[in-house]
């Protein structure tokens, strides 16, 4: 039996499209073994044991980031030795990525034992990472217009987006509330800041949801997907608000979330962004600045180019974001 590395960590937005990936595999390798590495983070391992049955062997190594103290440093070497040792005991038909700095090693190695190797490049602008495999890979898949003109290399293909869902997991409102237990008579919002969360859009909201007419608040219900250090925090904001919510960091039912929501205010991760357009749903996009080329931002600008249900926020500062949210939000007719 054919055995597949699949690799990617450090977040939701770069494992989940591995199973997508997988899935499309499958037609053109047949039934196969496939071996996932992701990082060490909790996020990694929540989310391949929720879909353990895809995976026939999970590997966790310590590779967040680029190497800097003494332990990280042997981290790196250790996980290194350990990605030969997977090479040699499985020894590989092919490599899919997302990309990110795990697949590095993972990738130099395969090119230097001529593993075929595909990425996936899921932003609209490429990383560093995803710009050094793209020189070894055998095939550079991009999602955007834009990412396709911005490589250089050959081999490189326009590829359907990496959506996890399927047309029977749009579900009707009324049966999506009724899975999730939320009352028919809400008008449901939902936030979502990543599955690692996002402290700018938690604070955005935050701001803007305590300033909501009081009469307006009542008709309302808050699905927020936070990480795990700030659940605390927004329980007790949601309860001395007396908002009616579900809090969650990873959820296995983003079918009926998704389907259950009138509006969605969401960071500008591609996967998320290509969710968003599967369930046509009215969102606000608040995209992460200033980080990995700027990604989200130039995400949310292409995606607006096509779909007018997608609106972007792109203001600089954080309380300007959340008067214009708050203005938006006073709009809407419930």
């Amino acid at each position: 039996m054919k055995k597949i590395f699949y690799v990617a960590g450090k977040s939701g937005g770069h494992i989940e499209p591995l199973f997508t990936i997988l899935s499309r595999a499958k037609s053109k390798h047949g039934r196969h073994y496939s071996v996932f590495i992701t990082t060490t983070q909790k996020i990694d391992r929540k989310i391949i044991k929720q879909r353990k049955r895809y995976v026939d062997k999970h590997i966790a190594l310590p590779l967040v980031s680029i190497p800097s103290g003494i332990r990280s440093v042997f981290d790196f070497i250790t996980s290194i030795l350990k990605v030969l040792i997977l090479f040699r005991r499985y020894r590989p038909s092919c490599i899919y990525t997302t990309g990110g700095y795990i697949s590095v090693p993972v990738s130099i190695i395969g090119f230097i034992f001529r593993v075929p190797i595909e990425i996936y490049h899921l932003d609209a602008s490429l990383g560093k990472a995803g710009k050094l495999i793209g020189k070894i890979a055998s095939k550079s898949h991009v999602l955007f217009d834009k990412t396709k003109d911005e490589l250089k290399e050959k081999n490189v293909y326009l590829a359907k987006p990496l959506v996890r869902f399927r047309k029977n997991d749009i579900f009707s409102k009324e049966k999506a509330k009724d899975i999730l237990g939320i009352p028919q008579d809400k008008f449901v919002i939902l936030i979502l800041g990543g599955s690692q969360g996002s402290e700018e859009i938690n604070s955005v909201v935050i701001d803007c949801f305590a300033k909501l007419d009081k009469a307006f608040k009542e008709n309302l219900f808050f699905m927020h997907q936070i990480g795990n250090k700030k659940i605390c925090e927004i329980k007790k904001f949601y309860k001395k608000n007396k908002l009616k919510c579900m809090i969650f960091d990873y959820s296995s039912r983003m079918a009926p979330i998704y389907s259950a929501s009138d509006i969605v205010i969401s960071r500008g991760g591609s996967g998320t962004l290509f969710d968003l357009v599967f369930f046509k749903k009215n969102s606000f996009i608040i995209p992460l600045k200033n980080v990995a080329n700027n990604h989200q931002v130039l995400n949310t600008i292409e995606m607006k180019k096509k779909y007018d249900f997608i609106k972007a926020i792109l203001d600089e500062n954080t309380s300007d974001i959340s008067i214009q949210l708050l203005n938006e939000l006073n709009n809407i007719d419930l």
